[in-house]
């Protein structure tokens, strides 16, 4: 009988220890977690302004493609009237 209660000390024992060291291990996984959660933020409010710079340039390059159309359109009014 002694012996039993020995051997399931000793069990007991070594599942404290084993638990211990999943509780170490989770809460050193949470802490990766948040730091990856902050990357990620960051990441996505990287995302979020090129995406917003790329709007811009094309919003910018259809103004200026419009501009050049317009300044065709005024040098080939003035060179036909050149030519007339």
């Amino acid at each position: 009988m002694r012996k039993k209660f020995l051997t399931l000390k000793t069990r007991t024992r070594r599942t404290w220890s084993r638990i211990e060291e999943l509780e170490k291990g989770k809460v050193d996984t949470d802490v990766e977690n948040v730091k990856r959660d902050a990357v990620n933020i960051e990441l996505k409010a990287e995302i979020a302004k090129l995406r917003h710079d790329i709007d811009e340039l094309k919003e910018n390059h259809k103004f200026q493609t419009r501009c050049i159309k317009i300044a065709k359109e005024i040098l080939n009014e003035k060179l036909t009237t050149l030519l007339s």
